[in-house]
């Protein structure tokens, strides 16, 4: 079993950059200080993508970055009393924040293969809107997938040579009509927000403002993650930055 890796501490990574000191550039040197003291955040553009490639050759940039990406989200999150954080205990390589038991913002700072490329980690902004356009979409989108259900008929028929494939094409079928009569069901008692909804739609819209500000990250950046099969109610946009990826989950109620 791998050894879970933990977020190192400023101390130590201040006293393995002193190491460094005359390998690498005053600038660089500054720079990795800098993050280190969390005075802005790694994903910012203050050097270049070409010199963030060849500092991911070494391990003390990739545990700076984690520092710097983890203390800093600690911070924002640590000023809404209602949000509860997990993350650097001997069970997680990851920082998990929930809201009122959903989760809402998670930084996985394991070492990945994203895209065949090695990232440090990834990050995941979790936002909510109500939207009632997009979940009468969605009701039309399921309501026509019912249709098509009910319309179909078993392809194996009554043969008694065939009564296996014909049970379990009737039990996934079955199965199939379930869970969409389900999620029907789940859309449309959405019509009147709760109070819970209404208060986790605005503390997630505000640190979605927070997050992509202080990434510096702009929505028109972001690239949708098409899924034509996927609910309505759901949606996904990415940038793909040097070191991690990041990501905008929106859930519409």
């Amino acid at each position: 079993m791998n050894e879970i890796e933990k977020v190192k501490t400023k101390e130590e990574l201040i006293n393995e950059l002193k190491k460094y000191k005359t390998i690498l550039s005053v600038e660089i040197y500054d720079y990795l200080n800098s993050l280190i003291e969390l005075e802005f955040s790694a994903l910012r553009n203050y050097i270049l993508d070409s010199e963030k490639e060849i500092l991911s050759n070494l391990e003390i940039y990739r545990q700076i970055v984690i520092y710097n990406i983890y203390k800093r989200a600690i911070n924002i999150l640590s000023n809404y009393e209602s949000i509860s954080k997990v993350g650097n205990n001997a069970n997680s390589e990851n920082l998990n924040a929930y809201y009122k038991g959903r989760k809402i913002y998670q930084f996985k700072y394991k070492a990945l293969c994203l895209d065949d490329i090695e990232k440090i980690g990834s990050i995941e902004v979790f936002n909510t809107f109500e939207s009632p356009i997009q979940r009468e979409k969605e009701m039309n989108r399921i309501i026509d997938k019912l249709d098509r259900l009910y319309n179909e008929r078993n392809p194996f028929g009554s043969s008694k040579k065939m009564a296996f494939q014909a049970h379990n094409w009737a039990f996934t079928h079955q199965n199939m009509i379930d869970k969409y009569e389900r999620l029907l069901s789940e859309i449309d008692s959405k019509n009147e927000l709760t109070d819970k909804d209404k208060e986790h739609i605005q503390i997630s819209n505000e640190l979605n403002i927070l997050f992509m500000d202080d990434y510096d990250i702009s929505f028109d950046e972001l690239t949708e993650k098409r899924d034509m099969n996927a609910s309505l109610m759901n949606k996904e946009y990415i940038k793909k930055l040097p070191d991690v990826n990041f990501k905008n989950k929106i859930n519409y109620v």
